[in-house]
């Protein structure tokens, strides 16, 4: 809607969230694209 301001989230995204997120999930590849796709928003 015109005039809304937009919303920003702090996911926690980081280095050192993103390694620990590929060690938990034991996708190291999921992990760096997700922290990617984060990024380039």
């Amino acid at each position: 809607m015109p005039g809304m301001m937009d919303t920003v989230l702090n996911l926690g995204l980081n280095d050192e969230t993103t390694a620990g997120l590929a060690k938990r999930a034991g996708d190291e590849r999921f992990a760096y694209d997700s922290y990617r796709r984060f990024i380039q928003m």
